[in-house]
């Protein structure tokens, strides 16, 4: 796959480099009609000639603007194909592990105290989601961090979203310019908010049909007072004045809320503009899958009442509002209500199309979502779907040759299967073994797994679980918190949590560190045991050798696994293979001495 990227971004350079000389070329044409009609003028005007400079002046005009439109069009073309080199370079990036500088890292909805989601990577720096990110708009980022951190627990709704991950995965054009038109859009979550929220209200006085009439009706009885009055002397000039009056007030009455209804949309209108075609695309193409359908089909409700159509209408009355501060404005509000006429439009539109401009703008965010979980099964055609164990299944889990999806083609894969017989794991093992690798490795290819992504195995098959992590825990000043005490609430939650629902696959790394080994040996037991009493599913990591002891005491129900290192040339080997049994090895005072700390 990386090499269709590479003969992607190959191909588009070169369309791009042979757009040059056309884009010049039409620049000297232009500056060539300019200099000529100059000179043409000069000339005609000196030689008495002035009727052809006008004809000379429409002409060259005429073909001004002809080469100019063109121009336009060519710059414009160039401009799209090289964001669609960029795309395709960021699709080389990733497998060159060079995503971690991508700029999106979606750290606003970075929550440390999520149920899995900071423990496992899947918001923020070197994050799931900055991996595999092409969102361009608010609702689409919203959505995809959405889907990363609270994924669906219904199997139909999963299975449903892989279909339409499989097909979106071979529409390499269609997701590459969504993401090309979306990133036009340029306006933030807070405009969009503000003109959801006015789409959604009303204005009952824009609403009655008598002001409308009256709105409507004034300027034009005024425009024939003036006509009537000034040019044709038929009624006194001072009608016109006293009906100029009556507008000014109407003016001035309301003004600032009028001004702040008005600026709501025009704010928006170059955002407005470039929606159009996002909307275009998605309202044209043609899908298969049941979710791709059903998600489109929230477009094409009303064939008169396309989102394309009605943005682009609604874009054309926010151009009409212009620069309100203006003079030429000015002379127009007060002419002809120009204020009123544009509020009454505007209210139109809300009536036939402000009830579906959020559900508009969710379905942008639902098909920039699915395209980015789409872009992991494109680029990696080898990785598995997984399938769905009903909860009355004896398998809980089974991973065959899994690895972790961020870390590349490189990482080491490792099996570990999960039954109702057999429901936890204790993995034990020397410092940087694989230990909380691995944990993690497990649960964010679940992440993956329940968003309906493929995921980085041969083989993968789950229930539908909640998953709850107790990983990256750190002292807390401003709740006046110490870790070991913070990992004590995490536990506890997670632990409840467990009370109230037994399907929850947890993961908890070196458990009670913080604390001295004949308590972390004790409590560590007794949080198993319970964890196992309850029903639930999970990993559990730990230095503490002596731990081994509970898969005796449960019978097999809890089993021991470990990683191991060996030494060779004064120096330390890990071959981060998950093995059967409890780790004999510790390296602590090896790596001590290897950092040149004297013991």
């Amino acid at each position: 796959m990386e090499k269709k990227y590479q003969k992607r971004v190959e191909r588009y350079t070169q369309l791009s480099n042979s757009l040059n000389k056309p884009i010049s070329r039409l620049g000297y044409i232009k500056l060539s009609i300019i200099i000529i009609t100059i000179i043409h003028s000069a000339v005609a005007f000196d030689t008495g000639k002035y009727w052809q400079v006008l004809v000379v002046f429409i002409a060259m005009l005429t073909a001004y603007i002809y080469f100019e439109t063109k121009h336009k069009k060519i710059i414009a073309f160039k401009e799209d194909v090289e964001i669609l080199v960029k795309i395709n370079q960021d699709g080389v990036k990733r497998f060159n592990r060079e995503w971690r500088k991508f700029i999106d890292k979606g750290t606003e909805f970075v929550e440390s105290d999520h149920p899995y989601g900071f423990d496992l990577d899947i918001i923020g720096r070197d994050s799931l989601f900055q991996w595999t990110n092409m969102c361009m708009t608010p609702w689409g980022r919203n959505k995809l961090s959405e889907t990363l951190l609270a994924p669906e627990n219904n199997i139909s709704d999963i299975v449903n979203r892989q279909e339409a991950i499989s097909e979106l995965a071979g529409k390499v054009n269609f997701r590459h310019r969504l993401k090309l038109e979306a990133g036009k859009i340029g306006a933030g979550e807070r405009e969009f908010s503000n003109l959801v929220k006015w789409a959604k209200g009303e204005h009952s006085l824009y609403q009655k049909k008598w002001f409308s009439i009256t709105v409507k009706a004034l300027p034009v009885v005024t425009l024939a007072a003036a006509i009537s009055g000034l040019l044709l002397n038929v009624i006194p000039s001072g009608v016109f004045i006293y009906l100029l009056l009556i507008q000014v007030v109407l003016l001035v009455i309301g003004r600032k809320e009028r001004g702040q209804y008005l600026e709501s949309v025009h704010k928006a209108k170059r955002s407005l503009e470039k929606l159009n075609s996002v909307f275009l695309r998605m309202e044209k193409h043609k899908f298969h899958s049941n979710l791709l359908l059903k998600t489109q089909s929230k477009l094409l409700i009303n064939q008169k009442e396309l989102p394309s159509k009605q943005i682009k209408a609604l874009s054309r009355i926010a151009s009409s509002i212009s620069n309100r501060r203006s003079s030429v404005y000015l002379l127009l509000n007060v002419f002809l209500l120009w204020d009123y006429q544009c509020c009454l439009s505007l209210e139109k539109w809300k009536i036939t199309s402000g009830k579906h401009l959020e559900d508009w703008f969710d379905v942008v965010g639902e098909f920039e979502c699915l395209s980015s979980i789409a872009l992991i099964k494109h680029d990696h055609p080898d990785w598995t779907m997984p399938t769905f164990e009903p909860h009355e299944s004896n398998v809980n889990i089974k991973a065959d040759q899994v690895a972790h999806p961020l870390m590349g083609a490189d990482c080491v894969a490792n099996s570990i299967e999960f039954t109702k017989d057999s429901p936890i794991a204790l993995i034990t093992g020397s410092n940087m073994s694989g230990k909380s690798t691995f944990l993690r490795t497990v649960g964010i290819n679940l992440v993956l797994a329940y968003s309906g992504a493929p995921v980085y195995a041969k083989a993968f098959s789950c229930q539908s679980m909640k998953l709850y992590t107790c990983m990256r825990v750190s002292d807390d000043l401003q709740k006046n918190i110490s870790s070991f005490y913070g990992e004590l609430l995490r536990i506890k939650m997670i632990s409840e949590e467990v009370k109230r629902n037994n399907k929850v696959f947890f993961l908890l790394d070196e458990i009670f560190k913080g604390t001295n080994s004949a308590d972390r040996h004790l409590a560590a037991k007794a949080v198993i045991h319970n964890m196992d009493k309850s029903g639930a599913t999970g990993m559990v990591s730990t230095h503490d050798l002596e731990l081994d002891v509970i898969e005796e005491e449960s019978k097999g129900r809890v089993t021991n696994h470990h990683f191991e290192e060996t030494y060779k040339d004064d120096q330390i080997l890990f071959d981060y293979q998950l093995k059967e049994g409890v780790s004999k090895t510790r390296n602590a005072i090896f790596l001590i001495k290897a950092a040149g700390i004297e013991i």
